[in-house]
């Protein structure tokens, strides 16, 4: 029996079966035309409402572009890591440090495996997105002759949802304010192509949304979260070793300039007593 003194703390509920209960039961739900035709009449709706914000200011519409180009993705990309970079390096002390190293590695390493399964299940489903299937529609290709992401085959689910809200719900159980941070950017950046006709709202808030959040849940199981742990303290071995020589990097730079300093002052020294010996000669 545990001693009063040092209580253990309650086991983590389990949410990934009450996800996928309410997965079962939506698509159950989808079967019955009359909810299948609701739904995709408000697929519809929204799309052209949002596609309805492009046309009116040339400067939103070269944004909104170039956020859903290659070189778009790799700029968001490169950001984000830059943002991860710069929430480790603030931590308050090296173990913290550690911690959200591991954390970050630990999630990106687990997107990385279920970005497969992902894409496994995206080709799976052959759905043209609105782009390709609504008329009238406004394409950014064709009103400015830019490379952007405006029509897809296979838009269920969107992969750059899933990426987005699955960083997003790992962080919000561990940094909260974070995790709010990547949350506005999930509502917001995947939602883009949406407007751009690449995919419908779907596609996100009935597929990204619910993979993500079911795929966060199964990540915090007790046998995945065991490498968390190993990999917080190979981190924090990883820094500890790189603050001692970045130590010894400093003592000895210290240590050179010093001995550079004082060596520049040596002829000084020597020319201040000759000087003063003559002064003394001459007084004599």
């Amino acid at each position: 029996m545990p001693s009063p003194s040092h209580p253990t703390r309650p086991p983590r509920r389990r949410t990934w079966p009450s996800i996928i209960a309410a997965f079962v039961a939506f698509y159950v739900l989808m079967l019955f035309p009359p909810v299948h035709a609701h739904v995709q009449a408000l697929d519809v709706a929204l799309a052209r409402l949002m596609n309805g914000w492009l046309g009116h200011s040339r400067m939103f519409d070269l944004s909104i572009g170039a956020l859903n180009s290659k070189a778009g993705d790799r700029l968001v990309v490169a950001g984000i890591l830059l943002l991860l970079a710069l929430h480790v390096l603030v931590g308050r002390d090296r173990p913290a440090r550690a911690r959200r190293m591991a954390f970050w590695i630990w999630t990106i390493l687990l997107f990385t495996v279920i970005y497969q399964g992902q894409r496994m299940v995206e080709d799976g489903f052959t759905r043209d997105s609105p782009g390709k299937v609504l008329e009238p529609w406004f394409d950014l290709r064709d009103a400015y002759g830019i490379k952007a992401k405006t029509t897809n085959t296979n838009s269920y689910p969107s992969g750059h949802g899933t990426a987005y809200y699955f960083f997003a719900f790992m962080a919000l159980r561990h940094y909260r304010s974070m995790g709010l941070l990547l949350l506005v950017m999930a509502a917001v950046l995947p939602t883009t192509r949406i407007v751009t006709g690449a995919h419908w709202p779907s596609d996100l808030f009935l597929g990204s949304l619910p993979l993500a959040l079911l795929f966060s849940a199964l990540a915090h199981e007790p046998s995945l979260r065991h490498w968390l742990r190993r990999l917080t303290v190979w981190c924090d071995a990883l820094l500890r070793m790189l603050n001692g020589r970045r130590r010894r990097t400093l003592r000895r730079r210290l240590a050179a300039a010093w001995t550079e300093f004082t060596a520049d002052r040596s002829p000084l020294r020597d020319a201040d007593r000759r000087a003063d010996s003559l002064h003394s000669d001459s007084e004599a």
